[in-house]
């Protein structure tokens, strides 16, 4: 079996650490269109978590008719 220093199991660690994370890549046609996605790095958070498990709400405020938009 071969020995490996400590010194050099710190270095490997230390890099594994600082290196960037691989961003997976986003499936959606419009990711480039959604800027608000790209301003909080999303496709980083994804590298850490596909959302698996997750429960998430939408909270429906009802509909304006008036409204222009």
């Amino acid at each position: 079996m071969r020995r490996t220093s400590g010194t050099s199991i710190a270095t490997l660690l230390a890099l594994a650490l600082l290196a960037p994370a691989a961003h997976a890549a986003p499936n959606d046609p419009f990711y480039d269109r959604q800027w608000g996605l790209q301003k909080i790095d999303a496709a980083g958070a994804w590298s850490v978590s596909d959302g698996t498990g997750a429960t998430i709400a939408i909270v429906d405020s009802g509909v304006d008719l008036d409204h222009p938009d």
